[in-house]
């Protein structure tokens, strides 16, 4: 009886973390808070290559240390589609575009980096809509 109350109880661990997003009328498993992570750190591992390429400067780098970006994700497929990890800097956006499997060990990525227009300076990231 212990066994299977034991093996009930992993499979709900297992299955009851799943978050799920309709697109479309389709159903599809989302990323977890470890994954949205994963692809944060990938992108705040980056910034040092970039700074040293004189693409970014220390002061954004740093900036991108230090706050939360905003996190987009667009769903094709469970934990597949394209997600955007994006900084606002004090004069230019910073974007990181994850494309395809958002979970694969190194997972398809671009930066850009363009600034940011007199008319989107006062826009705030709206944090009513999940993933942003």
């Amino acid at each position: 009886m212990k066994q299977i109350l034991w093996f009930s109880a992993l499979i709900f661990l297992f299955a009851g973390c799943t978050t799920y997003v309709d697109v479309d009328g389709e159903r599809y498993a989302a990323l977890s808070s470890s994954q949205r992570e994963n692809l944060i750190d990938i992108s705040r591992r980056s910034l040092a290559k970039h700074v040293k390429k004189g693409l970014i400067t220390m002061i954004e780098s740093d900036y991108a240390q230090r706050h939360e970006p905003e996190f987009r994700v667009q769903y094709r497929g469970d934990r597949f589609g394209s997600a955007v990890v994006l900084w606002r800097t004090p004069g230019r956006l910073i974007e990181f575009h994850f494309e395809d499997d958002l979970t694969a060990e190194i997972p398809i990525c671009s930066m850009a980096i363009r600034p940011i227009l007199p008319s989107e300076r006062r826009i705030q990231p709206d944090k009513s809509i999940p993933g942003r």
